[in-house]
């Protein structure tokens, strides 16, 4: 029953700032994704805490989740690099006084 409400909050919001077109979506796309992935990712582990609390431990399951946070935001930063400097166009097809940061 909780999700109801909060979708719908989700939905108007991305309707609101889309401004209610179509050519707007794909600037605001991104981080309502972003934003989604953060919930069910959220969620996801809040599940998976309340389920190995009772088994393993408070202790155990909070390493564990510490453990696999730093392992998803290393993979998360290496593929942004490889998807940056695959993206990247080389030096000699750009003119000189374009710069990437």
């Amino acid at each position: 029953m909780r999700f109801t409400p909060i979708a719908l909050g989700l939905l108007v919001s991305f309707a609101s700032d889309a401004r209610y077109s179509i050519s707007s979506v794909r600037e605001t796309l991104p981080g309502y994704l972003a934003l989604l992935l953060y919930i069910l990712s959220t969620g996801a582990s809040e599940h998976f805490r309340s389920v190995l609390v009772s088994s393993v431990g408070a202790k155990y399951v909070s390493i564990c989740c510490t453990t696999c946070a730093a392992i998803f935001g290393l993979v998360v930063y290496a593929a942004k690099e490889v998807f940056v400097s695959v993206l990247q166009p080389s030096s000699a097809s750009c003119p000189s006084y374009v710069s990437f940061p």
